[in-house]
């Protein structure tokens, strides 16, 4: 994500209570201790994706769409970044999340020239909508581990959105459809 003059930078042993109150997007957490999966909260529905029937689409104002098994997701270029989690009022947790850069999915798609945002589509029936711009700037992933372990089912395996700089109630879980619009 861009360095702005707003973000602060938090220092090693910043409480955590503190953290759930504040805006991910003015918090540069870099110098924030990795928090272990064993201690993340869980918020929104908890269910089972069977792994070999997972599909993951990538359709809508795109050239080329796509379908991926996840075993397909799992060879294709990776990426890990250290991303802050914050349901506000409820808990934040430092993470390095590893998965396929969602900007680089897109554009492997082929963006057409009309598309303006995308949707993204969980298998629990949540969606969420993005503006292109933000997907690229907040630097998303479609992330299916978190600090070196598979992600686990009740945070969002297979596929869990991460984004730079936004609140965690819109990290869509359980990631089966992207869908590019107007």
């Amino acid at each position: 994500m861009a360095e702005g003059p707003s973000r602060r930078v938090l220092p090693k042993g910043f409480p955590r209570e503190r953290l759930k109150d504040m805006d991910p997007a003015t918090i540069d957490n870099q110098e924030l201790e990795i928090d272990p999966v064993e201690s993340f909260g869980v918020m929104g529905t908890v269910m089972e994706v069977d792994p070999e029937e997972y599909r993951l689409r990538v359709q809508g104002l795109v050239e080329r769409p796509l379908t991926f098994t996840f075993d397909e997701i799992l060879e294709l270029p990776q990426v890990e970044r250290t991303v802050l989690l914050i349901c506000p009022g409820y808990f934040a947790y430092n993470a390095k999340w590893t998965g396929v850069d969602l900007w680089g999915l897109l554009q492997k798609a082929g963006l057409r020239p009309e598309a303006k945002r995308v949707a993204i589509y969980g298998a629990d029936h949540f969606v969420y909508g993005f503006d292109l711009k933000e997907v690229k700037e907040r630097r998303m992933l479609l992330a299916h581990r978190v600090n070196g372990v598979k992600l686990p089912t009740k945070h969002g395996r297979p596929l869990r959105l991460v984004a730079e700089g936004i609140y965690g109630e819109r990290w869509v879980k359980y990631i089966t459809r992207i869908e590019v619009l107007r």
